[in-house]
């Protein structure tokens, strides 16, 4: 078997499309118009170039898109291959044709020096062969309405109403933008990214729920302070309410602000339950509730990143405390071993090749693990993943970690 991997072209959007349909499950629509609008809308953020598509002969087996993301990350940002759309069809799994891809991905990536690169795995036990590692976790949970009581220290909150669908396309941005330099995880969204991708609501996306409800706190001054984006989902038990209210985005600048939205969206009394999903491990829901554990909280992996440029990488992020480490590096793509010398006074960094004996030893995969700030050395070298002495584990995890905790907010 001889396969190519090379970029698509616009026309091969639909075959594209439909070779991922093929693992996730899903088709284009069968009705002409409905297939040119997905195809339409879809050809709006995916960046052609970017592809890498493995054809055996005419036949295309495998995808791979990526996005240009600005993505934040401790006291900065970087610019970031968003790793999308990886596929390989059932015929030729086993082949190595996901590796060939990859390699592929990687070199563009480095050619548009791109430090990171960044995935939501479909299956978690696939990526860290690539060198991709868990950077960060996010949080489910569920709260009963009958235990939604504030805690006695929580803040005033802030004034909240509705707004409408063009009314939240003006105002969400620019808290999102606010928001954005201070979270390790996020990425810059573009107009496009806020009309087709969060905005948008389109029926099939609604799993048998209302259209998005939008409310907007604003502060003492009459200034937008935070938003939630919502769907609620009907529900009858016994005659009674007993619908879903479910968070899709909750972002806020302040506590108040939080308090402010979490006070509307506990408020619809025709409700029994409120569900989120992909919410970050210190969400102020936690604090700002008189019973936190209520909301029973399941935590899960989320955004995973790979490490291109460890220089590059390294010295675009701050770091808690000042402090010098040697690091010693495995590359399991293509069984690289480097030693590297990071130099910090916490604003700015060095970080170049050494030859001295390395603090510690790991695989890239676990230092992409630490580097948006959910720092795990320690835990690593408990687990034997990494080797290192306990105290040069805690001088790098009190450099490397970071307040707030990375969140990625959405799959992409």
């Amino acid at each position: 078997m001889s396969v190519n991997i090379r970029a698509i072209v616009a026309d091969e959007f639909d075959v594209f499309l439909r070779c991922i349909g093929g693992p996730f499950a899903f088709d284009l629509p069968d009705d002409e118009k409905e297939r040119a609008d997905t195809l339409e809308r879809f050809s709006k953020t995916f960046e052609v170039d970017r592809s890498r598509c493995a054809f055996d002969g005419d036949q295309m087996v495998g995808t791979l898109g990526a996005y240009t993301h600005q993505m934040t990350v401790p006291g900065g940002s970087v610019s970031c291959a968003g790793t999308t759309m990886v596929t390989v069809l059932a015929s030729h799994r086993r082949q190595g044709i996901l590796r060939k891809m990859m390699t592929e991905h990687f070199a563009e990536a480095r050619e548009r020096q791109d430090p990171i690169a960044a995935l939501w795995a479909t299956d978690s036990g696939i990526y860290g062969r690539f060198g991709y590692g868990l950077a960060t976790v996010s949080t489910n949970y569920e709260l009963d309405r009958a235990h939604v009581a504030f805690h006695r220290l929580a803040p005033e909150p802030d004034a909240a109403r509705f707004v409408d669908a063009a009314a939240a396309a003006k105002i969400l941005p620019p808290i999102h933008a606010a928001i954005l330099p201070t979270r390790p995880g996020m990425f810059a969204r573009t107009k496009v990214w806020w009309d087709t991708e969060r905005l948008a609501d389109r029926p099939e996306d609604r799993g048998g729920a209302t259209t998005y409800r939008f409310v907007v706190s604003y502060d003492g001054d009459g200034n937008p302070s935070g938003y939630v984006q919502y769907r609620i989902k009907e529900g009858w038990e016994h005659h009674h309410g007993a619908h879903e209210v479910r968070i899709v985005e909750m972002m806020g600048l302040t506590a108040s602000a939080y308090a402010g939205l979490l006070k509307v969206v506990l408020a619809h009394d025709l409700a029994n339950k409120i569900t989120a999903s992909r919410r970050p491990v210190d969400d102020p829901i936690f604090d700002l509730l008189a019973s936190g554990r209520r909301a029973a909280p399941e935590i899960t992996d989320a955004m995973w990143v790979r490490i291109l440029d460890v220089p590059a990488a390294l010295t675009a992020r701050r770091y808690d405390t000042a402090g010098t480490a040697v690091i010693r590096t495995n590359d399991p793509m293509n069984g690289e071993t480097r030693t590297w010398i990071l130099e910090t006074d916490g604003m700015e960094s060095n970080c170049r090749r050494t030859d001295a004996d390395p603090d510690i030893e790991l695989d890239i995969e676990d230092l992409g693990s630490a580097y948006m700030g959910r720092s795990r050395f320690g835990e690593l070298v408990r687990a034997g993943r990494a080797v290192g002495d306990h105290k040069a584990a805690r001088n790098l995890d009190r450099m490397f970690t970071w307040d707030p905790q990375p969140w990625c907010p959405e799959v992409f």
